[in-house]
């Protein structure tokens, strides 16, 4: 047994040190690329392992560095204005279309639901005006009219007490136009019949 082991032990040790050599020649930490150019016991084993040379430089790539000649600057220069070119149109193209968005008139709101906006109208109704204000101030005037055609004179009184004064002209305004639903005549009705 303890012939075994003092083989297996070095022998492991062995591989995990090629095992970690292998992963950093991979990671790149170990030039193992390099070493595979090269010759020598080293070189073989770097090649392998499956590691390739670096290439050497072509002529090409050596040439790149070279300054270039002035008919090769020109079609570079060329080149580039074309692509500036191009860069302005599509920039003019998107700056009209974003012009025509902006001048296009904006789509029309869609109708309203009469039995829910005088369902919504009940509800502020049974609502403090100046909760009411608070809500009212967030929406259309024109749906703000839709809302208190529906209410109660008084409390459409209570709320146009609670807006600003060049609101609640505008508002008074837009009433003017179509009459209020009567749900005071109904308590003045009442009143009428208790007099009685």
């Amino acid at each position: 047994m303890k012939k075994w082991g003092m083989i297996l032990i070095p022998f492991s040790l062995f591989c995990l040190a090629l095992g970690v050599a292998f992963g950093l020649a991979k990671m790149g930490v170990l030039p193992a690329r390099q070493w595979a150019g090269e010759k020598g016991a080293l070189g073989t084993v770097a090649r392998l392992s499956g590691f390739r040379p670096l290439k050497k430089p072509s002529a090409k790539t050596a040439a790149a560095g070279s300054p270039l000649t002035a008919e090769q600057l020109a079609q570079q220069q060329r080149v580039l204005q074309a692509e500036q070119r191009a860069f302005e149109q599509e920039r003019a193209a998107w700056e009209q279309q974003k012009q025509k968005a902006l001048q296009a008139p904006p789509a029309p709101p869609p109708p309203l639901d009469p039995a829910q906006m005088a369902r919504l109208a009940e509800i502020y109704s049974k609502m403090d005006a100046p909760k009411v204000n608070q809500i009212l101030d967030k929406l259309p005037e024109s749906e703000v009219v839709v809302l208190l055609q529906q209410m109660d004179e008084r409390k459409v009184a209570s709320i146009l007490e609670g807006m600003t004064p060049a609101k609640a002209a505008r508002i008074t305004g837009e009433l003017a136009h179509t009459p209020l639903q009567s749900a005071s005549n109904s308590g003045a009705n009442g009143l009428a019949s208790q007099n009685e």
